[in-house]
């Protein structure tokens, strides 16, 4: 498991071939429902119960805060999280993995993006 943006590593020509990514977008807040779309525009994002197909847990305290992403139904092998500050392009996100769920705890935080909403994306390697 690797937090890098998948995008990068690989042909764009072809892609789907070797990647089954799902693109979830979240507020804080407002954690009943999720959006989800199997491509990264959030016009076509779907909203979805939260705790259905993926559940998404998040707090902050002070300036920490704490993301938890569990797929009920697909693999994560590599994702991205839109909040997380890297200090540049090729910076890991530490996520900590244990099966299909995914936790990352930082005190880097960008502001939402999307209409005042974060953005995970999952990957699958569908070769694996």
């Amino acid at each position: 498991m690797t937090g890098c943006n998948p995008v990068a590593l690989v042909n764009p020509a072809s892609y789907g071939d070797k990647w089954d990514n799902t693109y979830l977008w979240f507020k804080p807040g407002e954690m009943t429902t999720i959006y989800i779309s199997d491509n990264g525009d959030p016009n076509t994002a779907e909203p979805i119960p939260n705790d259905s197909e993926f559940l998404i847990e998040w707090d902050k305290k002070n300036e920490v805060y704490n993301l938890k992403v569990t797929s009920y139904y697909q693999d994560i092998d590599f994702a991205w999280f839109t909040g997380y500050d890297a200090e540049n392009a090729s910076e890991e996100i530490p996520w900590v993995q244990n099966g299909n769920t995914i936790e990352l705890q930082s005190s880097k935080l960008l502001d939402p993006t999307d209409g005042e909403m974060y953005q995970i994306s999952i990957s699958e390697d569908l070769k694996d």
